[in-house]
């Protein structure tokens, strides 16, 4: 295979360019609130020292529902954090709305749902890519006013490491 540069990869490194890591489709991040707020958050797997990854991506994918009547909102939001071994955890990415209902009074009482594919990237520092790395994922459901509502549900979240 001819990669960018013009040199051409053998299997080992055609290999490296994209490896999955880690598919994460348990619960432990779902998240559901009615007139509250719910924030759920999984830690996926650490990566030890990976000299040959500069990006990371992680894809979150599931189903988002909010509902909402009475001049109130349903929202569902997603992130993630990563941090080096032995550091603190930082965001990625601000949460980000995925799925969002608001209804004035007298509205249609609805919900709304859908499937989400989320995809953040990131670019690995040094320290990462010396000392390893290790990334959390978060969901928030906001269900605000009186009849405001909003669940996630994670079907599958995918670590893909990249040349």
């Amino acid at each position: 295979m001819v990669i960018g540069n013009g040199s051409v990869a053998n299997a080992d490194e055609i290999l490296e360019i994209t490896k999955i890591q880690e598919v994460y489709s348990g619960n432990a991040f779902d998240s559901s609130a009615v007139n509250t707020t719910d924030e759920q958050s999984y830690e996926l797997t650490a990566v030890g020292a990976t000299v040959n990854t500069n990006y990371v991506k992680v894809t979150i994918s599931g189903r988002g529902t909010v509902g909402a009547d009475n001049n109130s909102s349903g929202t569902v939001s997603l992130k993630a954090q990563i941090k080096e071994i032995g550091q603190s955890y930082a965001d990625i990415n601000a949460y980000r709305i995925v799925i969002y209902k608001h209804e004035q009074e007298n509205g249609d009482n609805g919900s709304s749902r859908g499937g989400v594919n989320f995809p953040i990237w990131y670019e690995l520092t040094s320290g990462m890519k010396t000392n390893g790395f290790q990334v959390a994922v978060y969901s928030e459901c906001i269900g605000s006013g009186s009849e405001g509502s909003a669940s996630f549900i994670n079907w599958d979240t995918v670590l893909e490491l990249k040349a």
